[in-house]
């Protein structure tokens, strides 16, 4: 999930039912997005330390932006799995 939602428990604290809510409101998607690729590059710099990424598009052949859209998917999923409208 992104880094700063995975790290406040977000998700965990939303799947344990103990909320008024129906729905999450996702209001700058775009800064969504930009969390979801700082936590792509850290984990990607992590691994390749030697060719450290600055942006998405310098993971090779698109592939920072695949794992941007699936990383996005994987957390909007879990809302949706969890019941909440998005």
């Amino acid at each position: 999930m992104f880094k700063c939602i995975r790290g406040s428990r977000f998700l965990a604290e939303l799947a344990k039912g103990k909320h008024d809510f129906d729905t999450v409101i996702i209001d700058t998607v775009d800064r969504a997005c930009a969390l979801c690729a700082e936590a792509i590059l850290e984990k990607y710099n992590k691994a390749n330390s030697d060719h450290p990424a600055t942006d998405l598009c310098d993971i090779g052949y698109g592939k920072g932006y695949r794992y941007m859209v699936a990383e996005f998917s994987r957390v909007l999923t879990k809302l949706f799995q969890i019941g909440l409208s998005v």
